[in-house]
Order: structure tokens, then sequence, then C-alpha cells
């Protein structure tokens, strides 16, 4: 609510693609867990197998008290300025009543419109969490990574649980969180440039336009993949 129409798998898919052409993999990588959908969006096999090992990382299961948690619900969905947006609170019951009949019941889903019509939030926001939790508690069980962290959250301060988190990961690869450094690393030599892949002079297309036979060159639909061949064109 409040945000951009989800855009269809495919081109979902097709932007995780691209994110994932950008991960440095000398860096950590963090992802929230969204089991095997986020919204509507169907992750890939691949992905969400890779999320739930977690493969050299860790699984970092936060835990934060609910009424803190029905606090942030409640400010994320049901704030003064939402509710008097026009049609805000039926589309809020929208999502309840057809989005997730099927899982609630049809009892607990009457119970959380009426509490919508009377403008008692917390108590749906309450709701929500008690079945979304058992939904979390799933996808932890069900988490194949051989390492998982706990981190209490005692406070919803943002920058606070960061720290509390990235010192319990610390912890647990047995790093001194406290000699840590947020130095930008030191730059390459000017000798290292020589071996670029993407240098004109020394890279991959500097060998293609060497090579001999035909020479092919196309992209895939959205521009970001470029193939470059040598050879007779064949079919695959």
């Amino acid at each position: 609510m409040g945000q951009a129409p989800q855009p269809s798998n495919e081109a979902y898919e097709n932007v995780l693609a691209l994110a994932v052409r950008c991960v440095d993999p000398g860096r950590p990588l963090w992802i929230e867990h969204e089991s095997n959908h986020v919204g509507k969006c169907l992750v890939p096999f691949g992905i969400h197998a890779w999320v739930k090992s977690a493969p050299r990382g860790m699984l970092v299961l936060l835990s934060m008290p609910q009424e803190l948690r029905v606090s942030r619900l409640v400010e994320d969905y049901c704030s003064v300025a939402n509710v008097q947006t026009e049609g805000w609170v039926t589309h809020l019951k929208d999502c309840i009543s057809q989005g997730l009949a099927k899982k609630l019941g049809g009892l607990r889903v009457k119970q959380a419109l009426q509490l919508l019509d009377e403008g008692r939030w917390a108590e749906v926001a309450a709701m929500m969490l008690d079945y979304y939790d058992k939904l979390y508690n799933r996808w932890a069980s069900e988490a194949t990574s051989s390492r998982n962290v706990k981190v209490d959250c005692p406070t919803a301060d943002a920058a606070d649980n960061a720290d509390r988190v990235l010192r319990a990961v610390a912890e647990m690869r047995g790093v001194d969180f406290s000699s840590q450094t947020t130095e930008a690393p030191a730059e390459q030599p000017a000798a290292a440039a020589a071996a670029d892949p993407a240098s004109p002079s020394t890279g991959p297309r500097a060998a293609w336009e060497e090579a001999d036979g035909a020479k092919l060159e196309g992209r895939c639909h959205c521009g970001e993949v470029k193939v470059l061949c040598v050879g007779s064109p064949r079919s695959v």
C-alpha cells in the first residue's frame, strides 16, 4: 500500500538478475528473507535456495518486543495522514478480505474489518503479527544455514539495532568488532589496470577483435547483457 504496483514476475526476475550482477563478492551481502514470494512475485528457485542456505554466511534472526512492532505497523499503515487519505482504509480492508481471507479464516477477517471500522489500528496490527509470526518461525525452521545468530532488539532504534546485528555477526565470525574500520580501501596500484578485463587493449574485446572467423555481436532485450561470438552462427 502506498507504493508503486508490483512488476510482472518476468520484469521482477530481470531486475533481480541485474541486481545480482552488481554484487561485489568481496563485501557482505544482506538479504531479507521473504520466503519464496515477494508479494505476488515468485523468487527464482536458485535465489531462494541460496538465501535459505546462506553459503559462507549466516542466518540472522531479529527479535523485538511485540508492542514495538505493533507501533511500527500502525505508523507505516495507519498514520493520521494515511487514514485521512481518501480510499486508504477501504484499500486496507480489501487487502485483508481478499488477499488474506483464505489464510486468516472468515471469522478473523470479519473481526479485523470491524476493528478497522472502529479505528482500532493496533489491535488489527497485533492480529496480523500473530499470523505472520507463524510464517516467520516456519521459514526460520526451514533454513539450512549452518550458522544462525539471534539478535535481541529491545528498542525500535534502527541505528542501535544495526549496531547490535554487526556486533553479533562479528562475534560469530570471531572478529574483534572494535577493530573494524570504515576507512576506504587503499587504491589499487596503477599496474593493475594493465590486466583489467574491461581494458580495450588487454580485455576480452581485444582478443575477440583479433580472432579469426565471423564475428557476431548481440544484446538481450533489456540491453544490459552483451554477447560477443566468433565463428559460424548456429542454433542452440
